[in-house]
């Protein structure tokens, strides 16, 4: 997890901490997640500065490869599904699978 700032935060599946990765064994770490958590990092403390940031631009971040975090992880790896949301609100937007951009769709409950 990255810590929230201004009340932006990320929270991962990937083990990219050295405290956390005595829970998972190095083989099932995909070799790119402490890159692309610097890169969510560097993101998420621009936002921070800018004083906002909104849902398009973190389906944009999750969603690109090139700027982004996005990343064919290889055999043994799969995407189930990426959501954003904004706390406190009774929606989120969800992608099923890899993140594409333009994918992910409205969910209200």
């Amino acid at each position: 997890m990255v810590r929230p700032k201004k009340g932006l935060g990320a929270v991962t599946n990937h083990f990219v901490t050295q405290e956390m990765r005595a829970y998972c064994a190095e083989e099932k770490i995909p070799s790119n997640s402490a890159q692309r958590l610097a890169t969510a990092r560097r993101w998420l403390d621009a936002g921070a500065r800018r004083g906002s940031v909104t849902g398009q631009e973190l389906e944009d971040l999750l969603s690109s490869t090139d700027e982004g975090v996005r990343s064919q992880l290889g055999a043994g790896f799969a995407t189930v599904w990426s959501w954003v949301a904004e706390l406190g609100e009774r929606r989120f937007d969800l992608c099923d699978g890899l993140p594409e951009p333009g994918a992910y769709r409205d969910q209200v409950f």
